[in-house]
């Protein structure tokens, strides 16, 4: 029996984790098919936490697809799940998602206070990379409503943390995602001007630098860049 279990713990865990490949390279489809495999699995053998993290990452596929309310229903489940079993972790992680709807929605009400609730969760896990992904995670969602200036603030915040940490991958994200927003604004800038052939090549150069960070909601970005040049 424990054997069993054991087993299905595992498929579990690697199908929600092809689910986060999969919707890093923004196969959104591919991805919610794995979490909702996973999520039966982690409901069949009672895995709390298990299922905590699969919801989450739902409310992930209903924020790339702009169904707001599910994205907010998964997120706030997500939550009391961590909480009930004393995550600090998962809760703060949910914390961010939340955050990150709350911009995308473009209602920016609390956001320090709710920044200053995950970062007393983030000292009781003592867990210095995933700050600096919070930060990351927010200058995406910035990012993605084109509000610059906020999204560049955050990503300086990110930069010294990633600088402690001994794994240097976290400061490629930020110059590949530095290089992204430097190239989104020109495109912009040019379909404004009227210039759609220049903006879908600068759209390209945005994807190219972007595809090396991986986030759901600058992919979203791109795709509404190269829809704007195809009208």
């Amino acid at each position: 029996l424990y054997r069993a279990v054991g087993a299905k713990v595992g498929e579990a865990i690697t199908l929600r984790r092809k689910g986060h490949s999969e919707l890093s390279c923004n196969q959104i489809d591919a991805a919610e098919q794995s979490y909702c495999a996973s999520l039966d699995l982690c409901r069949q053998i009672g895995d709390r936490q298990g299922e905590a993290y699969t919801l989450r990452a739902l409310g992930d596929i209903a924020l790339c697809r702009d169904v707001f309310g599910q994205a907010q229903e998964h997120y706030l489940q997500a939550k009391r799940l961590f909480q009930q079993i004393g995550d600090h972790l998962g809760e703060a992680n949910s914390l961010t998602s939340l955050l990150r709807l709350k911009i995308v929605q473009q209602k920016p009400d609390r956001i320090q206070a709710d920044l200053e609730a995950i970062r007393l969760l983030r000292q009781a896990t003592q867990d210095l990379g995933s700050q600096g992904e919070d930060y990351l995670g927010i200058a995406a969602a910035f990012a993605f409503v084109r509000q610059w200036e906020q999204a560049e603030n955050y990503l300086a915040q990110a930069r010294p943390i990633f600088e402690q940490l001994p794994d240097k991958h976290p400061l490629a994200w930020i110059a590949a995602f530095e290089q992204g927003l430097k190239s989104a604004k020109q495109a912009v800038a040019c379909l404004e001007d009227g210039q759609k052939s220049t903006a879908k090549d600068l759209a390209q150069k945005v994807l190219d630098e972007f595809q090396k960070v991986g986030d759901f909601l600058l992919y979203k970005l791109v795709n509404q860049l190269l829809a704007a040049c195809e009208e």
